[in-house]
């Protein structure tokens, strides 16, 4: 899964490297984002690319009704009642420039940092849809999906987010709405410049949100 991840970039990098012509968005930067915050995300409905703030998570519903859905799978989100609306028409990147993933080692969990040693942020794969507000309204929210773990990540945990870059953002962002193509989108990729470290455990509090927390520690 994908429970907290980091977005440093300035605003400016994000709109050169994915064509954005609309800014809607503070684009806070953050070293510890956790489910629940105002997240920079990528859309391009109507052909048209904007960056703007969505919380991240969907709402629950039944006995799990007081959580939120921050993660859809990406081998049934086309199916399942929560997500398959947007995944037919409402999918978008979630920036960041890495993640964190915890290792269970008996029983201990230990943080790690995913991260790209070359290039500046990535997008997410993910989906939203608009969700009603106690104060009347309704705002955007949005989820990341996952896929099975690359070998990279495989050591650390069995999950990870889908990245897309490239040609393939384009086609997830709307430059297709071939079924096939879509989850073709959605398998693991090997990167040659993806690194992961581990880290303290400083990020198990969202309220920790400073530089150290992505600093590497000793294994």
């Amino acid at each position: 899964m994908c429970g907290r991840f980091v977005m440093i970039s300035d605003v400016d990098e994000i709109v050169e490297q994915y064509g954005v012509v609309r800014v809607d968005s503070r684009a806070r930067r953050s070293y510890n984002i956790a489910p629940g915050s105002d997240v920079a995300v990528v859309t391009g409905e109507r052909g048209e690319r904007a960056l703007v703030d969505m919380r991240w998570g969907f709402p629950a519903t039944g006995p799990r009704a007081n959580r939120l859905l921050i993660n859809a799978r990406s081998e049934t989100a086309d199916q399942k009642p929560s997500f398959r609306e947007a995944f037919k028409k409402q999918r978008c990147l979630v920036i960041a420039d890495g993640y964190y993933e915890w290792e269970s080692r008996g029983k201990s969990r230990v943080p790690w940092y995913v991260h790209f040693a070359s290039r500046g942020p990535v997008g997410f794969g993910g989906l939203f849809r608009f969700i009603p507000v106690p104060e009347g309204g309704v705002r955007p929210a949005c989820v990341i999906m996952t896929t099975a773990a690359n070998e990279r990540t495989r050591p650390i945990h069995d999950r990870m987010p889908v990245i897309l870059t490239g040609e393939d953002a384009g086609l997830w962002l709307g430059g297709t709405a071939d079924q096939g193509v879509l989850m073709n989108l959605l398998r693991p990729r090997e990167f040659s410049d993806m690194e992961a470290y581990r880290v303290s455990t400083l990020v198990n509090s969202p309220g920790n949100d400073v530089p150290d927390c992505i600093e590497s520690v000793a294994r």
